[in-house]
């Protein structure tokens, strides 16, 4: 809307004051009203205070956008961490299931081993 009031102004190379009217040279030499002026300044201060005003709202959004992924990259590592430690004592549990084994293994052994050597010694 703004932008179409300014485009209908015409093009002037050079701005002169004469009696509270701004006269635009360059051809047509067109009048325009000093009011008309500082409305259309008025707008465009408007226009720039709004675009002021939406590129915080977006850095405020991006700041938010940008902590949600700090948040989730950090539940993620967390995740990972958990699943590092289950791993672990899930493969130590493993790990200690074959140790148990392999003493009963050795416990049957020796007590066939000693059983073997007390019947030599009776023989």
């Amino acid at each position: 809307h703004i932008f179409n009031q300014m485009e209908q102004l015409p093009k002037a190379s050079s701005t002169s004051r004469v009696d509270g009217k701004a006269e635009l040279g360059g051809g047509d030499a067109e009048k325009i009203n000093l009011s008309q002026l500082r409305n259309l300044e008025s707008k465009v201060n408007q226009w720039i205070l709004a675009n002021i005003r939406l590129n915080q709202s977006f850095d405020s959004q991006e700041r938010e956008a940008l902590k949600d992924i700090e948040d989730r990259f950090a539940q993620i590592k967390e995740l990972q961490d958990r699943e590092f430690r289950v791993r672990n004592l899930y493969e130590n549990g493993r790990k200690l299931e074959r140790v148990d084994q392999l003493m009963e293994i050795l416990n049957d052994s020796d007590g066939r081993l000693v059983e073997l050597e007390q019947e030599k010694r009776f023989q």
